[in-house]
């Protein structure tokens, strides 16, 4: 979500704009690593079982207020990393490397200070 300022109002401009997207690895409450296809857009980190298009959505994470933290960095060759939700829920994600991960993190943190950009932004009217 972009703000952009109009006329002494805001406005939200949405855009379908996939920031990034990729295949992760999910922690699974079993402590198995599974396979999914992340795309990240819009505030959200979208969760589909496979690239396909038709691809069923597995699950989809508002960034708002989410924290993100490195998780185990010597044991997963500093590959992982740990999303706390707002609600308390917390998502392991593994990428292929390091580089990638940090990608990845990058990506999310941009979108999370965009988004908590906006917002305030429109609570300061």
């Amino acid at each position: 979500i972009h703000a952009r300022e109009s006329h002494d109002q805001h406005t939200l401009i949405k855009t379908s704009l996939s920031i990034r997207e990729g295949i992760l690895l999910r922690r699974t409450r079993m402590k198995k690593w599974r396979s999914y296809w992340y795309q990240l857009s819009n505030g959200f980190l979208v969760c589909y079982k496979s690239k396909e298009k038709k691809s069923k959505k597995y699950s989809k994470l508002a960034l708002y207020d989410c924290q993100i933290d490195e998780y185990n960095p010597e044991k997963y060759d500093y590959s992982a990393f740990k999303l706390t939700t707002q609600t308390g829920e917390i998502i392991i994600l593994k990428a292929d490397c390091e580089n990638d991960m940090l990608l990845w993190v990058n990506a999310i943190l941009q979108e999370t200070h965009l988004i908590e950009q906006s917002i305030n932004s429109i609570l300061s009217d």
